[in-house]
């Protein structure tokens, strides 16, 4: 087992130290497998993480509020590298015996890795940036990449000051917009927009 303990802490610990210096793609963001960015591309430089690479949305049924941590990278980054260092210590002071030295590690290892999963979410969910503020996004063309059910919502992209942006939206009319069709940010509400179809705008 300590052999186990070894690799893992290796490789978890590596993992985490590349995530902390921003290489390997994570560093602000996570890259989910079936989560997503919660209202943008980017954690550096967006308004807030959309869920665009979630595999929870539908375009049927509009955005998704299912999550799973288990899905989510930085998840398994935090509960192997724990996992390994809590199994390495525990047998190197023989501080516990197998089995028990496991299961401890196994615990650490989840509860760190949820937690890690938990923050990041919240963070990438919650972050604001300066970069795009409420009156770049007025008067925005978007597309939308998730249809807009009557008033459910779905989800918009547009680019502003270089970034493209991915938010919840809804539908300001109340119709159905469907995914793909070019609309217009109308409104802005809290982490969604309100927008009009392109075509619509123009005939008022």
């Amino acid at each position: 087992m300590q052999a186990l303990y070894i690799f893992t802490a290796i490789l978890g610990g590596g993992l985490i130290l590349l995530s902390a210096l921003g290489i390997g793609g994570h560093g602000h963001g996570d890259a989910d497998v079936g989560s997503d960015h919660e209202i943008s591309h980017d954690a550096s430089h967006d308004v807030s993480h959309d869920v665009s690479h979630d595999a929870g949305h539908s375009d049927s049924g509009g955005p998704s509020d299912l999550w799973l941590p288990f899905l989510s990278l930085r998840f398994w980054t935090y509960f192997v590298g724990v996992f390994g260092v809590t199994g390495l210590l525990l047998s190197l002071f023989r501080i516990s015996v197998e089995p028990i030295t496991l299961f401890v590690s196994l615990g650490s290892g989840l509860v760190m890795g949820l937690v890690a999963a938990f923050v990041t979410r919240f963070l990438t969910t919650h972050q604001i940036s300066s970069a795009a503020t409420t009156d770049d996004m007025l008067g925005s063309l978007a597309q939308t990449t998730v249809s807009l059910r009557g008033t459910e919502p779905g989800k918009v992209r547009m680019t502003l000051r270089g970034d493209i942006i991915d938010m919840l939206a809804v539908s300001d009319d109340g119709k159905d917009i469907v995914s793909g069709e070019e609309v217009v940010v109308v409104g802005v509400d809290g982490n969604k927009v309100r927008v009009v179809r392109t075509s619509e705008l123009l005939d008022r």
